[in-house]
């Protein structure tokens, strides 16, 4: 004896980009559209130039874009 799927919703066997509710014995009259899969999004990172040191005050450092360089200046007033 086969057991069938858990109730839910699966991929509609005979449409394509539909969801339809599976009972857990029978498909349903029940359906939605399928959900586009959520690509996260990175957050945008400044670019590279020199910005207010985060750690010394007056002065400025080089942001590579990516990470911060050892290098620093002092701020010009």
């Amino acid at each position: 004896m086969t057991q069938s799927p858990q109730a839910g919703w699966y991929p509609d066997p005979q449409q394509s980009g539909v969801d339809r509710w599976w009972d857990g014995m029978a498909w349903t009259v029940h359906q939605r559209a399928t959900a586009a899969p959520v690509q996260p999004v990175a957050p945008a990172l400044p670019a590279a130039g020199w910005y207010p040191d985060p750690e010394y005050r007056g002065y400025v450092r080089w942001w590579t874009g990516a990470a911060w360089s050892e290098h620093r200046s002092p701020a010009q007033s």
